[in-house]
């Protein structure tokens, strides 16, 4: 696996919105919430989070990287809420049984 270049990485999700590919650009943004998590950068990860939710908004796996950041600013209440809207995306996606 290589080194993942966090500032190139932005900039392709950038690009990549602005021509309109929002999943391509959403996936780019999601790559680099844990990345910011590890570092111990949980608002800019949030922001992350919200900005790749607004141009993918189906993805469950979004809502619980969401839900880690918020979990980790001690923001529980917002955490379960993000917990369940991961619930019913993924029952959306039927990647859980109903």
């Amino acid at each position: 696996m290589g080194v993942v270049r966090p500032k190139l990485v932005l900039q392709e999700a950038r690009e990549l919105e602005k021509l309109g590919r929002f999943k391509e650009a959403s996936r780019k943004y999601a790559s680099l919430i844990s990345v910011l998590r590890r570092r111990g950068e949980i608002p800019e990860a949030l922001i992350l989070c919200d900005k790749a939710l607004k141009l993918s908004p189906e993805s469950s796996r979004l809502y619980l990287s969401k839900a880690l950041c918020c979990w980790d600013l001690k923001k529980a209440n917002e955490a379960i809420e993000e917990i369940e809207k991961l619930a019913t995306a993924a029952l959306r996606e039927k990647r859980v049984g109903q």
